[in-house]
């Protein structure tokens, strides 16, 4: 009778969780986005679950801390972490134990993660070349660096998101938590919180180490896109440089985490009120995707003889036959920033030869976007009544501390020429 009753509470607590996630999915669905890695993580999600020392009481007070954030600020990424943390709280309460590996998992195949990785990508690669170039120079070897096309030996390299391998970055923390999960399983032990936080950042740098080793060699030994050796060396370098190096040290250091613990037990009160709250998560989900803050600031003054047209999301769009001009405004430090790459490659251009440059003392990007009929010379930076600037960290920190609002402008135009003319008579 006992277990025909704990199987009867089982299928009770998952119907409770599955119902919650399918319908806050069903809110998040605009918002959410499913590359290949995202269905791999939820594949492993159960697999990486088990007993831990995650507090209940933590991830329910944060959640719905961040959770009336989102109503106010209506910032869905606050949205989607709240959810995950009170689910996550709620699983505790109605299973007793858990670790904190699923909450890192759901946070790497998020959205908000994919947009960090593609908002600080261009800067990463451009300190890739710059590294690059740096050890040919070192070794009195010729080469020449600008922005992320390097030229060595007279063969130039467009050192892109592939050859960068920005793309497996967020494998490796996939792998890592895998491979963490494997060891709390191996020994029966648990990692904390911050050991977790530790060992992603290993990955982190030792996937920055591998990408800029393939790098070096893939210029070193001129192996171009097309060539098959060019995938093959990646996936080399990320193994060998990378995912072993990481398993070493974790087989090295994974015996000294603490003992797993005990599970709870928790009361059927418990249950009301994960109920109740699970109720009031999927209710404010109705209102925190509806609408950003309807107040808005526009930064930027238009040149004279241009057509306006405002766009979704309070973009406003300027045009003549020369050039196109899109002002992006920013809602606050924590706004997500219309990342010029992001757009682009949406629609259906792909973004070459980016470099920083400096006009009138007004560091910039500029860039040249292609699809298979046009090519376009762009130019974007953000900019207040008292700043311009392209540094994502320095218009945020103007933003938080001083309270300036910005915009994101984003210049395009069909030759060099004019795009360089409009930028030394604007900036």
């Amino acid at each position: 009778m006992e277990g025909l009753k704990n199987n009867k509470q089982l299928y009770i607590d998952l119907s409770i969780i599955t119902i919650t996630i399918v319908l806050t999915t069903v809110i998040l669905w605009d918002y959410l986005i499913f590359p290949t890695v995202a269905w791999v993580g939820l594949c492993v999600l159960p697999l990486v679950a088990r007993k831990g020392t995650a507090k209940a009481k933590s991830y329910l007070v944060i959640g719905v801390i961040l959770l009336v954030l989102s109503l106010f600020i209506h910032m869905v990424t606050f949205y989607y972490v709240a959810i995950c943390l009170v689910l996550l709280g709620g699983y505790i309460w109605l299973r007793g134990s858990l670790n904190h590996l699923p909450l890192f998992l759901l946070g790497i195949i998020s959205p908000a993660f994919e947009y960090i990785k593609d908002a600080f990508g261009i800067p990463l690669r451009l300190k890739l070349s710059y590294w690059a170039g740096g050890v040919f120079q070192v070794m009195e070897m010729p080469v020449e660096v600008h922005g992320n096309l390097v030229k060595f030996q007279g063969t130039s390299f467009m050192i892109d998101e592939g050859c960068a391998g920005l793309n497996l970055l967020t494998y490796g923390m996939l792998i890592a938590i895998i491979l963490m999960s494997l060891k709390e399983s191996q020994y029966r032990k648990y990692f904390t919180f911050w050991q977790v936080c530790l060992w992603l950042s290993v990955m982190l740098l030792l996937n920055i180490v591998s990408n800029f080793m393939r790098v070096t060699m893939l210029i070193f030994f001129k192996i171009m896109p097309e060539n098959p050796f060019h995938d093959i060396l990646g996936l080399f370098v990320f193994i060998s440089c990378c995912l072993v190096p990481f398993y070493l040290l974790l087989q090295l250091l994974a015996k000294k985490m603490p003992r797993e613990p005990e599970t709870k037990k928790y009361t059927n009160i418990h249950r009301v009120l994960i109920v109740g709250l699970y109720s009031v998560l999927m209710i404010a989900g109705i209102y925190v995707p509806a609408n950003a803050p309807n107040e808005l600031f526009y930064t930027y003054s238009s040149p004279p003889a241009m057509n306006k047209e405002c766009l979704e999301n309070g973009v406003l769009k300027y045009s003549n036959k020369d050039l196109l001009i899109y002002e992006k405004p920013l809602y606050a430090f924590y706004s997500a920033d219309h990342n010029p790459m992001i757009c682009w490659k949406g629609s259906g251009y792909k973004m070459d030869k980016i470099t920083t440059t400096v006009i009138n003392g007004k560091h910039v990007f500029k860039a040249e976007i292609k699809n298979e009929n046009s090519m376009l010379y762009t130019s974007w930076w953000f900019e207040s009544d008292k700043h311009i600037c392209a540094d994502q960290l320095e218009w945020r920190k103007h933003a938080l501390l001083n309270g300036e609002k910005f915009s994101l402008i984003n210049v395009a135009a069909e030759n060099e020429k004019s795009l360089l003319h409009f930028l030394n008579r604007t900036l």
